[in-house]
């Protein structure tokens, strides 16, 4: 049995590597073994780009695990649901909750509802999506 975990950096603000393309935000494809997840999206389907240069397969992923609800942490996610559409979400049930930004003309949705549509989130099992427990 082979017990390395292999991490794919896919979408990060650099790249050093010739076809690969780079953008604010971030996502990991973390295989072990035969299975694989991917922790964030990035920012927009450049991590489908880069998954087909760096040889990775997103159609087989079990899951998505999202940190937080930033777009340029989730807004990759319509294009893994085309890849994976049976892969578990991973995520705070508030992470797809619309967010705003300011700007001298008036506030922007960042994102939101045009998440939900692809996929809802549903909570994670107690064990995982419960809070951290203090020092004594």
């Amino acid at each position: 049995m082979n017990d390395d975990i292999i991490v794919t950096i896919l979408v990060e603000n650099t790249v050093h590597g010739r076809g690969l393309m780079a953008e604010h935000g971030l996502a990991f494809h973390v295989q072990a073994g035969t299975e694989s997840l991917l922790f964030d999206t990035g920012q927009s389907a450049l991590l489908a780009q880069n998954a087909r240069h760096l040889a990775v397969d997103l159609t087989q992923l079990r899951a998505v695990a999202l940190s937080h609800g930033h777009y340029d942490h989730i807004g990759g996610l319509s294009a893994v649901w085309e890849l994976a559409p049976n892969a578990a979400l991973l995520a705070h049930p508030t992470v797809l909750a619309t967010r705003f930004t300011r700007n001298a003309d008036a506030p922007r949705a960042l994102s939101g509802s045009a998440y939900r549509v692809v996929k809802s989130c549903k909570p994670m099992p107690r064990a995982l999506n419960s809070p951290r427990r203090q020092p004594k």
